[in-house]
């Protein structure tokens, strides 16, 4: 959930709580006064026809709003009630507050008895009660849009910079330009990120050039190596313990050099290095790759299937892609055995590889780790497939593994 929305879902639960209960005060409140000024009122005309009693006037009689009656002689009492009677007009019951008096006027005891309909008061109540309700509301509705467009205005800013920093990429080499702000802690939190910014850049920059400079430092000592070791191995006077002694370091010197440069290529992928993207058709660039593997795939009688229902474009970058299908191949050839299957297939936006092994896996989840190796003795550098699982991630390309007895899967998701 955005912050303003939440800002102003918070806003608007504590305003209607402040609503409700200001709404509940001001009910009680004036049904309070309305039934002071009633009881006021019934006091009132109670004192009117005592008075014209102690007079001598004739008193009046008004039912049900004033009956006044001779009684046996009782105690002076005041008494508050409420009752309903029917209604003569409308023959339905109607609610009243009742004044009863008993008083002793001129050695007569009298009772006075005086109603008010609280028809009226209630009436006046609910439609007070009806206008302060729509006018909090009324003000919760504007106080809301007003926070909203107050909050919207004070975070644009923070918004703006938001998405500087979402559009910000490492291959540009270019500082985030943030906009700047009046509030204390939106500047504070722009120095920080500039200053953060500025650090990733230089870091960065620290690592290309070292990657760089490593692939070229190391390469050219291995290739000197190489090279001498090749000159070895042509020497006829070498005895045959000393050419195996050759023939081992001259494999150990190719294998440092494919590790370092499978390393490299590891480190180039998650920096991002490989710029600029072609269109690819899926079915031309494996026949390509199935051709340029085809004597591996025949020195060990692969039986090769495949089954290209569908062709399909993707935008991806040439040498990342030759990358990918290389590994991909090299994987399903080199850890296949002499007469086994490989399988190619595509379906809409899904291709898929399958090649037999020896033996099923034993940990099928680490297959995409870096330097593993289900044989330990394999001379694999066990960077293959994780560096396919590299490109695939920057590429927004879904690959999965399943491992089926002795056939291993992979499966590429294009996002088309």
């Amino acid at each position: 959930m955005k912050l303003l929305t939440q800002i102003n879902l918070q806003f608007l639960a504590f305003s209607v709580a402040v609503m409700l209960a200001l709404g509940i005060g001001v009910f009680y409140a004036v049904t309070y006064v309305v039934n002071e000024e009633t009881a006021e009122k019934l006091e009132n005309s109670a004192l009117l026809v005592q008075q014209q009693i102690e007079q001598g006037a004739s008193y009046p009689s008004f039912p049900p709003f004033i009956e006044v009656s001779e009684i046996t002689e009782q105690p002076q009492a005041t008494v508050f009630a409420d009752t309903s009677l029917r209604s003569i007009s409308e023959e339905e019951m109607e609610d009243y507050r009742t004044l009863t008096l008993v008083r002793n006027i001129r050695n007569t005891t009298y009772k006075i008895t005086i109603r008010e309909s609280k028809l009226e008061a209630e009436s006046l109540i609910q439609n007070i009660f009806l206008f302060v309700g729509l006018s909090l509301f009324g003000l919760v509705v504007c106080l809301s849009f007003l926070n909203f467009f107050i909050n919207r205005s004070v975070w644009k800013p923070f918004y703006n910079n938001l998405r500087q920093i979402q559009d910000f990429s490492l291959q540009s080499l270019k500082p985030v330009a943030l906009q700047a702000s009046r509030i204390t802690e939106f500047s504070v939190l722009n120095e920080a990120i500039t200053a953060l910014i500025g650090r990733v850049l230089a870091d960065y920059q620290v690592l290309v050039n070292f990657t760089e400079n490593a692939a070229h430092e190391l390469q050219t000592p291995l290739s000197i190596m190489r090279v001498k070791l090749e000159s070895l191995l042509n020497i006829s006077t070498m005895t045959r313990e000393q050419s195996e002694i050759v023939q081992s370091l001259f494999a150990s010197v190719n294998r440092l050099a494919k590790l370092n440069s499978s390393l490299v290529l590891l480190t180039k992928v998650e920096n991002q290095q490989f710029q600029g993207t072609e269109v690819i058709q899926i079915k031309h660039a494996f026949e390509s790759k199935l051709l340029e593997f085809q004597e591996l795939i025949d020195l060990k009688k692969l039986t090769v299937k495949c089954e290209f229902t569908t062709d399909f474009a993707f935008e991806m970058n040439s040498q990342l892609c030759d990358i990918l299908l290389t590994n991909l191949f090299s994987n399903a050839i080199n850890h296949n055995f002499a007469g086994g299957a490989l399988n190619i297939k595509t379906d809409k936006n899904i291709f898929s590889m399958c090649n037999t092994i020896e033996s099923p896996l034993v940990n099928p989840d680490k297959i995409f780790d870096r330097f593993y190796k289900e044989n330990p003795a394999s001379k694999s550098s066990g960077l293959g497939l994780a560096i396919v699982k590299k490109i695939c991630d920057s590429h927004q390309i879904e690959i999965h593994q399943e491992c089926v007895e002795n056939t291993l899967c992979f499966a590429l998701h294009f996002l088309l």
